[in-house]
């Protein structure tokens, strides 16, 4: 009972993270980043599948080239066309009027005389039949920008409103904010302004919604004037009338910001990258038909967090587990979309994020428990079992239980010479230590010829080469092993020189065949070996190496599969204990002088092999 409540304990916790780590993400740079992006696209989507067919309710007037050839004089000096662009609008009864350019500082009375009052002449007689904000940036000290105070004052004081706007993390203008501070003066936006005049309630903060309304395009001032001073009415209503108008410039390389589509209908090229009072009419647009995007309520995300966060407790396969995050993912994308369309914004990258990590969080648990499993088998056993066995253990390829299946492999049989009366002469600690140097050295030559160690019988060594891991010539890896053996064992004399010990010699029997290999014995006990003639014959060969004076004596099937059988020795038939005589091999020949340098060398290159010669 206590280690289940100390797992759900812990269940809890990894939850109870999952949770707080998404909370912390989705505050992240990164992930707002990531919302940003993933908003774009939903806009991209919808005015694809429903392409907007609005009445547009506002009206740009653009300042642009023509307008500056149409007009000679220095922009600080246009009181006049300024002047006749109002009262052409008012004779258009317009609903509002934002103006996004800034209005001169100060007097120019002395530069042209009355020229003030003409300007504040068209402001009074717009005023009389619409609304104006007039709009105001910031120096680059921050502070506010003045205008004349006489315009100011007819404007009055719902007259003015800040132009500026709130840039997201990549610099592209999606969030409407209302109101400004400038020390400890706030003022609202233009747009903001110019809503109220409406009678629309304005939101302190929005996102500008950029799947509604059609392309911007706009009026030249240039054009309106001329239908001014053709007493052209008619036209000046036809597209003013009660209609909110924004005047602002449109020139190429002035006042541009980024904004997450191209709205413009004169402009396809431009890389997102458009005039400012674009910005304020397709925000504008949003108020006036209420179609600003509001947050969704906060409990709705905490609500999805928590609800995502609970799928940790599940445990379902990893196929099941990667089709379900692509299917919920959608499913978040597909909510998005739709509050979207209801002008409601909720970001799902921090909720897709705990999403994932939810489903992969047990996966990435189990596959740890996996590896920790597998270190603590390997640590317990590695010195029971060879690197071979424990391999297709812990890969699973070797089946659990008694069984055994036939394989055809190489047997390698290996004993000292005289090691009774050698033990004779050491204590018994002398005896542990001394067999654990010969042993190590011996079953490293072993399993770097991929072979496996069965078991050591006292000092003597069986080893097999072809199971568990199959080999395409085990007789090769199984001769390499064996010359190993004897290069270790030089080795292993030099460290026991100090002991007063004779030199070591080995026997080593080979052969090659068929057996029976795998876990032989009862379901309490048993080991992973091999069974077959191979295996007596094997034994038998080793102790056929004394009597035949060779270090290694290999039958004649073995030297047959081997690609070089002029290595060896032709010994004839051998009588072999428990058998009919058997055609055996030496190595290494005779003719070779096992302590001359040639030999040396043939050891230690990938053609010849270390040797100690048996008695």
């Amino acid at each position: 009972m206590i280690q289940i409540n100390q797992k759900w304990h812990q269940q809890f916790f990894l939850w109870f993270c999952l949770t707080a780590i998404a909370a912390i993400f989705s505050q992240s740079s990164w992930v707002q980043w990531l919302d940003r992006k993933i908003l774009d696209r939903q806009f991209q989507l919808a005015r694809y599948l429903a392409p907007p067919q609005d009445t547009d309710p506002v009206v740009l007037i653009g300042i642009d080239e023509q307008t500056y050839q149409t007009f000679p004089e220095p922009f600080a000096l246009w009181h006049q066309h300024l002047a006749d662009l109002f009262v052409a609008l008012a004779q258009a009864k317009i609903s509002v009027l934002g103006i996004d350019i800034a209005l001169p500082e100060r007097s120019f009375n002395h530069v042209i005389a009355g020229i003030d009052q003409q300007l504040l002449r068209g402001i009074l007689q717009l005023k009389r039949s619409a609304p104006l904000v007039l709009g105001i940036t910031v120096d680059q000290s921050g502070q506010l920008k003045k205008i004349y105070p006489p315009f100011l004052s007819v404007a009055g004081k719902e007259g003015k409103g800040v132009v500026l706007w709130k840039k997201d993390i990549d610099h592209i203008v999606r969030q409407y904010q209302d109101s400004f501070f400038s020390g400890t003066q706030q003022i609202y936006a233009l747009v903001g302004q110019m809503a109220r005049h409406l009678g629309k309630t304005v939101p302190a903060h929005g996102w500008i919604n950029y799947a509604r309304g059609t392309k911007i395009s706009y009026i030249p001032m240039q054009q309106v004037i001329q239908w001014y001073q053709q007493k052209n009415i008619r036209q000046l209503q036809r597209y003013f009338y009660h209609k909110a108008v924004i005047l602002g410039t449109v020139l190429p390389f002035e006042d541009r910001h980024l904004q997450p589509l191209n709205l413009l209908q004169w402009e396809q090229n431009n890389h997102n990258l458009v005039p400012g009072v674009t910005i304020h009419v397709q925000a504008l647009r949003n108020m006036v038909t209420g179609q600003l995007i509001q947050d969704t309520p906060a409990p709705l995300f905490w609500l999805l967090l928590l609800i995502l966060a609970l799928l940790f407790w599940l445990r379902l396969s990893l196929t099941f587990s990667i089709s379900l995050a692509l299917v919920l993912s959608l499913v978040l994308l597909t909510l998005q979309y739709q509050l979207l369309r209801h002008n409601l914004y909720m970001p799902i990258s921090a909720l897709i994020i705990l999403l994932l990590l939810s489903l992969a969080t047990p996966h990435i648990l189990d596959f740890y428990a996996k590896i920790q499993e597998r270190q603590t088998l390997r640590k317990a056993f590695a010195g029971y079992v060879s690197p071979n066995v424990m391999q297709e253990i812990l890969s699973g390829e070797l089946k659990p239980g008694i069984h055994g299946e036939r394989h055809y492999i190489s047997v390698l049989f290996s004993d000292i010479r005289s090691f009774t009366t050698i033990s004779e002469k050491l204590t018994p600690e002398q005896v542990i230590r001394f067999l654990n140097i010969y042993l190590a050295a011996m079953s490293d030559a072993i399993q770097t010829h991929q072979g496996t160690v069965d078991k050591f019988i006292g000092d003597g060594i069986m080893a097999f080469f072809g199971a568990p891991k199959k080999l395409d010539n085990p007789a090769v890896f199984a001769f390499a092993a064996a010359k190993q053996k004897l290069l270790n064992l030089q080795q292993v004399n030099e460290q026991i020189r100090e002991w007063n010990m004779p030199q070591l010699r080995i026997g080593i029997g080979l052969h090659i065949g068929d057996a029976v290999v795998g876990n032989i014995g009862s379901e309490q006990r048993n080991e992973y070996t091999a069974i077959g003639d191979v295996v007596n014959t094997a034994s038998r060969l080793e102790g056929l190496t004394k009597q035949a004076g060779y270090p290694i004596v290999a039958s004649a099937d073995f030297v047959a599969a081997l690609p070089n059988k002029d290595e060896f020795d032709n010994l004839g038939k051998m009588s072999v204990k428990g058998r009919a005589d058997v055609a055996v091999f030496g190595w290494p020949p005779k003719q070779q002088d096992m302590n001359d340098r040639g030999f040396s060398e043939k050891l230690s290159h990938p053609g010849g092999s270390p040797c100690e010669g048996g008695e």
